[in-house]
């Protein structure tokens, strides 16, 4: 029988060279390359200079510090086709790593040192541009270069974090050292003029200042609550909806506190957080515009209280419905009566309430109106507080119906225990016997079944109040989603994503080609 033996293929290595460099006259390779991972990036060609002014240069520029691998000279570029002949290829494979020979086609012919150990390679090209100008792949790279701990784990990343990072450390460096070699870098295609980007961080720098002397009052305001212990003064804020959008604006400054003006992603963020305000502020300003002649408070409040009456007058048919026979149902007549009478003595006192506030009404509506100057989310957050103010009493009547809903239902539950013999453990969490006399029993027995009969009268109760208030929550919902909406989109990245722009590109695609060596 023939002894059949397998041998496992040697691994393809990765060559990743940028677009950038294609067109580039002969040089030299510079870059990184790791044998674990099988992978080779270069990163830039230097047109002139020999091996020591090279290795010199990459000395003074430090490219390798706070980086995982060592960024060298890796090999050798050919452009001129004259140039490539087998005798010339072998000397330098003998120095270097890699011979790259570009001919009419876009692939290049590679070469690669016995000491990578393969048979075919892979070749990707992609674009410098594209990763660089990505503020997202950017500051990744930043934040792993920065922290040391994660440098080491280089390795294990992708190679789009890869490149990003080396990239990255090629562009820092391109913008802090004078080189006098004539370096092709893949950073340098990208780097707006100076001018440009001096007008952009000024602009940026001076947004943040701006929004930190807006905020200033809430800052006060918030550090004092920061004293009180008991937080009164937060409690008290976030029982509206206007102070909870106030503290929702406040908390998106804050997670900025930390600018760094040379950081795109928190330049990103910025510019996401200041255009959403423009935009607030301006869609505020237009409705103050077009309502301020047609909006008249005296008017406006005059019918909002003529529809309050008439919720009141609605619900109080409402309440004396249930009083009765309500859909047939035969409720205790005495329970049912003291309830319905609860309620309708509630309504006098919510009539007076209304009295009460009808001269402050036009004024809450006026303000309304001209609060549109912080934005037309305070519009909306002022609303849905009237409208809160409004059905107060629908919330009172919820609340008391739902706490005797909730008593009847523990007393229906313990003396359903008692009535088995049994008893709750609070302290150990379980249910234990427990041995009672006759009369305990008794008793107990006799309150569950008074409790017991009493229960679909006051879950009548709860379930009305329970889907009026369900009905309040519905109206509340869409417009406090739709200030959320106006708080949390990126307008700005939207935007950029709309055009296409390659600030917030998460992913780039590569071009692929195998070279079989």
């Amino acid at each position: 029988m023939p002894n059949w033996e397998f041998h496992d293929p040697k691994p393809i290595v990765r060559i990743y060279i940028p677009y950038e460099c294609m067109n580039a006259p002969t040089g030299n390779l510079i870059g990184w390359s790791n044998r674990k991972t099988r992978i080779i990036c270069v990163t830039g060609i230097v047109r002139n200079g020999d091996v020591r002014s090279i290795r010199d240069w990459l000395r003074e520029s430090k490219l390798s510090e706070g980086f995982g691998y060592s960024i060298r000279q890796l090999g050798v570029w050919f452009r001129n086709d004259d140039l490539t002949v087998p005798s010339i290829i072998s000397s330098y494979i003998v120095r270097f790593e890699i011979v790259a020979c570009r001919k009419k086609d876009d692939v290049p012919i590679i070469h690669l040192s016995p000491v990578w150990d393969c048979s075919e390679a892979m070749v990707i090209l992609y674009s410098a541009e594209y990763v660089q100008q990505s503020a997202l792949l950017m500051q990744s790279a930043a934040d792993w270069i920065d922290d040391g701990e994660n440098a080491t784990k280089l390795m294990e990343g992708t190679h789009v974090n890869q490149l990003s990072r080396a990239l990255h450390l090629q562009q820092k460096v391109s913008q802090k050292c004078n080189i006098s070699l004539d370096v092709i870098d893949t950073s340098s295609c990208m780097l707006k003029p100076w001018k440009i980007r001096a007008l952009y961080n000024a602009f940026t720098y001076l947004l943040y200042h701006i929004f930190s002397i807006v905020f200033w009052v809430p800052r006060c305001l918030f550090r004092l609550e920061e004293c009180i212990k008991n937080s009164i003064l937060k409690r008290i804020i976030l029982l509206t909806f206007v102070g909870k959008n106030l503290l929702e604006h406040y908390q998106g400054f804050q997670s900025l506190k930390k600018y760094d003006i040379n950081n795109p992603l928190c330049t990103l963020r910025l510019l996401n957080y200041s255009v959403r305000r423009i935009i607030d502020i301006v869609v505020g300003i237009c409705t103050i515009y077009f309502l301020k002649d047609m909006f008249d408070t005296e008017k406006c409040s005059d019918e909002l209280l003529l529809v309050a009456n008439s919720i009141v007058e609605h619900l109080r048919l409402l309440i004396k419905w249930l009083m009765g026979s309500p859909a047939g149902l035969k409720l205790n007549y005495q329970l049912s009566h003291f309830l319905g009478t609860f309620f309708l003595y509630h309504f006098y006192l919510w009539m007076g309430y209304l009295n009460l506030i009808k001269p402050w009404i036009a004024m809450m509506l006026n303000l309304t109106l001209w609060i549109g100057v912080l934005g037309v989310s305070y519009q909306i957050s002022f609303c849905i507080d009237i409208f809160n103010m409004m059905t107060l009493h629908i919330y009172c009547f919820y609340v008391y119906a739902s706490r005797l809903y909730k008593l009847q239902m523990k007393g229906v539950s313990s003396l359903f225990l008692l009535f088995r013999g049994k008893k709750k453990n609070v302290l150990r969490k379980r249910i234990d016997t427990l041995s009672c006399d006759v009369d305990t029993l008794f008793v107990g027995t006799l309150f569950f079944c008074i409790i017991l009969f009493l229960f679909p009268t006051v879950l009548t109760y709860y379930a009305v109040f329970t889907l009026l208030r369900l009905l309040v929550l519905i109206v509340q919902f869409i417009p406090q989603q739709f200030v959320m909406f106006l708080n949390r989109i990126p307008f700005y990245s939207f935007l950029l994503k709309m055009i296409r722009s390659k600030t917030v590109m998460g992913k780039f695609s590569t071009r692929t080609s195998f070279v079989f060596l």
